[in-house]
C-alpha cells in the first residue's frame, strides 16, 4: 500500500498522544471519531478495515518511498 493510494485532503491536527484509547485506534475529542492507526494493523488488516469500513479517520508512518508501513504479520 502506497500513501498516494490514502489521500488525506484535510488532515486532522489533533496530538495522536493526547487522544484516548490503544495503539490501533483511538478517540478524538475534537470530532468525536475513532482514529485507526493503519501502521499498529498488519497490511491485511488494514487492507480490510479500508474495504469496510466507509467515512473512516486514519493515521499512518511510511517508508521514504511513501509506501505505508505496517506491523509485521505473524
Amino acid at each position: 500500500m502506497h500513501k498516494d493510494q490514502l489521500p488525506i485532503p484535510a488532515p486532522c491536527q489533533a496530538d495522536w498522544n493526547a487522544m484516548s484509547g490503544g495503539a490501533r485506534s483511538r478517540h478524538c475529542a475534537s470530532c468525536d471519531q475513532r482514529v485507526h492507526d493503519l501502521s499498529a494493523l498488519t497490511a491485511r488488516q488494514a487492507e480490510r478495515l479500508l474495504r469496510t469500513t466507509p467515512g473512516l479517520c486514519v493515521r499512518y508512518s511510511c517508508a521514504p518511498d511513501g509506501s505505508v508501513l505496517h506491523r509485521p504479520s505473524r
